[in-house]
């Protein structure tokens, strides 16, 4: 017995067949993933979606982001350039996102090819990773960043990891390739989430173990890593810089983003600064209502917003946050302060927006100061609540559920999403992104339907159907987010107030629209519509509107092809699959780490601390994530904001068998083999 768990101890594959099975599980991950269909909510994802849409839109007409509002560099935006790159080539939009993921699943393999001698151990990793169902599961067929965020993390540890594991290569142009993959992979990353800056603890990691090796090897050997390090640098910094100078160049602002600059950052920690009273304390809202009245007294500046912050109007970007209580989460009361002091007037150009958040961090923070009520001391900035004791325990508990739901794949599902909204912008969207959206099949039931949205500048509209007499029609109505409505009119220039439900589908019993004419009422007039004048939209009286759809009314039903059926069974196979087996490795792959600590002699330190970066990376981002979940968000274990953790996860258990080679002598005799 021991013999043939030497034997397979000691089994290899030859390169051509290496090469020849890698191909294999490509072709089969492409066959796998053939029947997926993208999912869309153009009405509901204003702040993600079609805002990287309408950006994207905007980078195709050499407008870059667009006309300057509160949300035009209001996120870190590349996935906009991506979007508009793939949509200029003709390329599908799933199809690119998963050439990409496939491409840093095999430079994540190949730059521990020092460590994972074995050719076969190498082809287990690519396997395992490239067939990981987080990364293909439900929240990736949005057009979403999150979908290539997981693919540029694993470009940088790829780029970190092959540089310094290859310190001692005799071969420059090796260590300058990792580095400058290393470098350009972490500068997109900084640009496609705010939340990026975790990624710089094992960036610094990599390159002070590079500069350890450049003082500790002989003078001959400094140039190549000199240029590694600064390629790496270089890579990053020109990703950063060109990005930041587009923004200058539109906006007059060399930044990333105006949610994350100074100004912003001073004026949001600074309202964060009020202890709530005891009856109004609720862990996911910062800043309940209790606490803003003190700062409406305290400030001028920040009194100009109430008016908009406790209209009913701005329940949009309000939850239930608990008990029934309608709040702003943590998640939500910074665009919701950005909202009102648009509709102030302070957005008029990048400067006067700046200027507005450095007066209302003065006058928040010089309140907070003044011992009127209640404030934590000193100055902070950021968005995140204040990290307090009550915090750490809910922290700890929501950590513990993510690493389960990360180790179990818990929680993930492979079934595409029904898309929900607009046909006539499913329609746009699709074309755009060269992709078919999961929608639903319409069956004409006989009776017939209307849909129409309108808004008033100067308040709510009503919106009735009406005989050639002027009589009401009876009809079933339906309200839908104007989300989408309110983002184009918000990209023309005009900040609309009265947005929110704006569309309205009704469902009439006759199946002819003969003689019906939609009126539209609102506090600056009225107007009145043939009911089948579909067109683009229009204005009159102060009323913009616009027919989508008049005609049959339908019934939907979801259908899935014969292919479509078996490849989504297959899927969920291939995950009970992870479910069980995955949770085994993860907990082999600590007994072996801990083992290889209780035997320090026998230890590859390259490969255990290779290990124990991933790992701890692994738990820093879970524990970001659980901690923004408790304060902020308050929406329950979401894989989607777990899905980095999935493949260093992997990394480290395929690490975990090589801990304990202490023959490790550097990238040359790993890449020998």
């Amino acid at each position: 017995m021991k013999e043939k768990i030497s034997k397979l101890k000691k089994a290899e594959i030859s390169p051509r067949i290496f090469w020849l099975c890698a191909a294999a599980l490509v072709a089969a991950r492409l066959l796998l993933l053939s029947r997926q269909t993208m999912t869309l909510y153009p009405e509901t994802s204003m702040l993600d979606d079609m805002l990287m849409v309408r950006a994207a839109r905007s980078i195709l007409d050499g407008q870059w982001l667009g006309a300057y509002n509160y949300l035009t560099i209001g996120k870190h935006m590349l996935f906009a350039v991506w979007l508009a790159l793939i949509s200029k080539l003709g390329i599908s939009y799933l199809l690119a996102g998963q050439l990409l993921y496939m491409a840093a699943c095999f430079a994540l393999v190949q730059s521990l090819a020092p460590l994972l001698r074995r050719r076969l151990l190498r082809l287990g990793f690519l396997g395992w990773i490239l067939f990981n169902p987080a990364s293909y599961a439900d929240f990736t067929l949005r057009v979403y960043r999150d979908s290539i965020t997981v693919s540029f993390v694993l470009l940088f540890f790829a780029g970190m990891l092959g540089l310094a594991l290859r310190c001692t290569d005799s071969k420059t142009g090796k260590m300058v390739f990792w580095g400058l993959l290393g470098g350009f992979a972490l500068g997109c990353s900084l640009l496609l989430r705010e939340d990026g800056w975790w990624l710089l603890p094992f960036a610094a990691a990599a390159l002070i173990s590079v500069l350890f090796q450049l003082i500790r090897k002989k003078p001959a050997r400094i140039f190549p890593r000199l240029l590694a390090l600064t390629g790496c640098a270089a890579a990053a910094a020109v990703c950063i810089l060109s990005y930041c100078g587009m923004n200058y160049r539109y906006y007059g602002r060399f930044i990333i983003s105006d949610l994350t600059s100074s100004e912003f950052q001073a004026a949001y920690g600074a309202m964060t600064r009020v202890i709530a009273d005891p009856e109004d304390v609720n862990p996911i809202v910062p800043i309940p209502r209790s606490s803003r009245e003190k700062l409406y007294q305290a400030s001028p500046l920040f009194a100009e917003l109430a008016p908009y912050l406790e209209s009913d109007d701005f329940r949009r970007w309000q939850k239930d946050c608990g008990d029934g209580v309608l709040e702003y989460s943590g998640g939500g009361f910074y665009w919701a302060v950005r909202n009102a002091a648009s509709l102030a007037g302070y957005y008029e150009t990048p400067e006067t927006a700046r200027q507005f958040y450095l007066a209302l961090a003065g006058e928040l923070n010089a309140a907070c100061d003044s011992g009127d009520f209640e404030a934590l001391s000193g100055e902070r900035s950021g968005l995140n609540s204040p990290i307090t004791a009550d915090r750490i325990l809910p922290t700890l508990k929501e950590s513990l559920r993510s690493l389960y739901t990360v180790v179990s794949y818990a929680g993930i599902d492979d079934s595409p999403q029904i898309s929900v909204g607009s046909e006539l912008v499913m329609d746009e969207l699709e074309q755009f992104l060269h992709e078919e959206a999961k929608r639903t099949t319409k069956i004409e039931n006989g009776a017939s339907r209307i849909v129409v949205w309108a808004f008033a500048a100067d308040g709510p509209v009503e919106v009735a159907l009406v005989d050639e007499q002027g009589g009401a029609v009876d009809a079933g109505v339906g309200f839908n987010t104007g989300s989408d409505v309110y983002l184009d009119e918000l990209y023309a220039g005009r900040d609309q107030r009265y947005t929110d439900a704006c569309r309205r589908t009704f469902f009439l019993p006759a199946s002819s629209l003969e003689g019906i004419s939609i009126c539209i009422t609102a506090p600056s007039g009225s107007v009145t519509i043939p009911a089948q004048a579909m067109a683009e939209s229009e204005s009159d009286q102060g009323i913009t509107w616009r027919v989508e759809y008049a005609g049959a009314d339908y019934s939907e039903q979801v259908t899935f092809g014969f292919a479509e059926i078996w490849l989504y069974r297959l899927m969920r196979v291939i995950t009970l699959v992870y479910r069980i087996f995955n949770s085994l490795f993860f907990l082999a792959a600590i007994f072996l780490f801990f083992k290889a600590l209780l035997r320090p002699k026998k230890l590859c330190r390259a490969a255990f601390f290779a290990g124990l970066g991933l790992l701890v990376m692994a738990a820093l981002r879970i524990g970001m994530v659980s901690f923004a979940e408790i304060s902020a968000f308050g929406i329950g274990t979401n894989p989607m904001y777990l899905a980095a953790v999935y493949p260093l996860l992997i990394a480290f258990q395929f690490l975990s068998p090589v801990f304990q080679s202490p023959d490790f002598d550097g990238a040359e005799k790993g890449e020998s083999r």
